[in-house]
C-alpha cells in the first residue's frame, strides 16, 4: 500500500513540474512528457549535435536552473540518456546518490545538511532553484528515465599539493579537473551546468600568470559551449570575503557585447547559436530577466 500510495505521488508531483495536464501512469514514457516550449532545443538535443552541451549561468538566479532542467526534460523526451554535471565537490558524490536513490522521501532531510546547502558563503548554488532542480532530477530517476547528476570540483587535498604552486598552478589543475570529471560521465547527452568564467573557451589570468578555462579542456568537436543572455533583473551571490555579501543583487544585461540578439525582459526562452564562436562561447541561451533564488535551507528549514 506505501509503494502504490507513492508511486501516486511521484505522478502527481511530476505533473507539477513538467507542466501536463493529463493523467500518467506511475512509469512514465518519454512520449507521456510535456515539456516547457524552449525555441529551437533541437539544435542541442538532435542527433548530429556534440555530446556535451555546458550552460555558462551567472549562479543565483531562477531562470538559468530552469532553463536547464526544461532543456533536460526535452532530452528525456526524445529518449536520451542524460547525465547533468554541477558544479559542486566530488566529495558529495555519495550524498547525491543517496538522495536520486532514496524512494521513502527520508534522505531529503539528510541531503538537506550536506555541504552543498550549509555551505557559510551561499553562492547561488546552494539556492532554492538548484534544490528545485535536484528534486525535478530525482523524480525523473524514480519515474524510470536514465538520468543522474555527476558532481564536478576536485578540491586538492594537503598530498596533492605541491610546495610552491602559484595561484595560476592551483586554478589550472582545478579547471582541468573539473573538465576530466566530466569526460567520465555517461550517457547520450551531457548537459553542465557552470558559473560562465568556467564554460568558455579561452585563457584566464591570477596576476600576472595564466590558466586555460575549464571549457578549453573539453574536446572541441564533441562540446557546445552556451552563455545565459539574460535581460537586466537580480540574482544570490556573493560579491566579497564575508558572508554578508552573499544576497541579492541587481544584474545589468548579459552579456554585454551580443549584438544580434537584443535584451528583452520579455523575449521567449531560446537556444541561439553562433556563426563562429565569440568570446569563447558557441552560442547563448536567451532567458529574458532574471530573479535572484535565495538559499533552499532558509527555504525548506526557516
Amino acid at each position: 500500500m506505501k509503494n502504490t500510495l507513492f508511486s501516486a505521488f511521484l505522478v502527481i508531483a511530476l505533473i507539477g513540474i513538467t507542466g501536463c495536464g493529463e493523467k500518467t501512469s506511475s512509469v512514465v514514457s518519454s512520449e507521456g512528457l510535456t515539456c516547457p516550449s524552449i525555441e529551437n532545443v533541437d539544435v542541442i538535443i538532435n542527433d548530429g549535435s556534440p555530446k556535451t552541451i555546458v550552460f555558462g549561468e551567472i549562479h543565483g538566479t531562477n531562470q538559468s536552473p530552469k532553463f536547464v532542467g526544461d532543456v533536460l526534460c526535452h532530452a528525456l523526451k526524445k529518449g536520451l540518456r542524460v547525465t547533468l554535471a554541477l558544479e559542486y565537490p566530488d566529495t558529495e558524490k555519495a550524498d547525491i546518490s543517496n538522495f536520486l536513490e532514496d524512494k521513502t522521501g527520508q534522505a531529503d532531510a539528510d541531503f538537506l545538511q550536506s555541504k552543498i546547502w550549509t555551505n557559510e558563503f551561499t553562492d547561488g548554488r546552494s539556492s532554492q532553484a538548484m534544490w528545485d532542480l535536484f528534486k525535478q532530477i530525482k523524480l525523473y530517476k524514480q519515474q524510470g528515465f536514465e538520468v543522474d547528476i555527476l558532481p564536478i570540483i576536485h578540491y586538492l587535498t594537503f598530498e596533492e599539493k605541491t610546495f610552491g604552486m602559484t595561484n595560476a598552478d592551483y586554478s589550472q589543475i582545478y579547471e582541468e579537473q573539473m573538465a576530466a570529471n566530466i569526460l567520465t560521465a555517461s550517457g547520450d547527452k551531457i548537459f553542465v551546468l557552470v558559473g560562465n568564467y568556467h564554460a568558455k573557451r579561452g585563457w584566464a589570468k591570477s596576476g600576472e600568470e595564466k590558466y586555460q578555462h575549464m571549457a578549453e579542456h573539453l574536446p572541441k568537436d564533441e562540446s557546445l559551449l552556451l552563455n545565459a543572455h539574460s535581460y537586466k533583473g537580480t540574482s544570490w551571490n556573493c560579491r566579497g570575503r564575508t558572508k554578508e555579501d552573499c544576497k541579492a543583487w541587481k544584474s545589468g544585461h548579459r552579456p554585454h557585447d551580443v549584438e544580434p540578439i537584443t535584451p528583452n525582459k520579455d523575449r521567449d526562452w531560446s537556444i541561439q547559436l553562433f556563426d563562429t564562436e565569440l568570446d569563447g562561447y558557441d552560442g547563448v541561451y536567451v532567458i529574458g530577466s532574471v530573479t535572484a533564488s535565495p538559499p533552499a535551507i532558509s527555504q525548506e528549514n526557516p
